[in-house]
């Protein structure tokens, strides 16, 4: 399971082809279809932990599993992840895990996930961010959100250009990466 909310897209019960949110249509008294409840009893990630084949510091290079090899054959995607890598290495120091479906930006726990929306559903999308903060953020740009456990909620943000990681995203990471700890 790459992100958490994932199993809803392939159920049918969460679109795979998100609309656009309005900043209104996110907050919690909103019914959006785009906010990924917890059933109750259960939580959306059930222990995943990917075992990492790469791991090093941002910007360093180690054996095993690289993000060219992930992004291999979709340069889009490669340059959104180092774009995301570069934001993540201006805010502080970070271990990058590399599996066979995303690369995570890991301090003491996973803050940032960058992974290619198109190894799972149909989709023009090059590249999927996904934020983990410690409350809901309210944003037009923010894709879908889950709500895997109390303290995580999981912001999805589609990628297109190197210039969406501005300002705002890179504030959103800071702050992940402040809860990360």
């Amino acid at each position: 399971m790459p992100w958490p909310g994932y199993d809803q897209v392939l159920s049918g019960s969460l679109s795979n082809s998100f609309a656009e949110r309005s900043p209104t249509s996110c907050c919690k008294a909103s019914a959006s279809p785009f906010v990924v409840p917890t059933p109750p009893g259960k939580r959306l990630v059930r222990g995943y932990t990917p075992s990492p084949r790469y791991s090093g510091r941002v910007g360093s290079h180690g054996n095993g599993r690289t993000p060219d090899d992930l992004f291999d054959g979709h340069p889009d995607a490669l340059t959104l992840y180092r774009e995301v890598s570069d934001a993540v290495a201006t805010i502080g120091e970070a271990d990058v895990q590399v599996t066979k479906s995303q690369i995570a930006f890991r301090r003491r726990r996973g803050f940032a996930y960058v992974w290619r929306p198109g190894q799972y559903v149909k989709s023009d999308v090059p590249a999927v961010l996904s934020i983990a903060l410690s409350h809901e953020v309210c944003s037009h740009r923010i894709k879908s959100v889950a709500h895997p456990s109390a303290n995580v909620w999981m912001h999805h943000i589609e990628l297109y250009t190197a210039t969406q990681i501005d300002d705002e995203v890179r504030g959103w990471l800071a702050e992940a990466y402040e809860d990360a700890v």
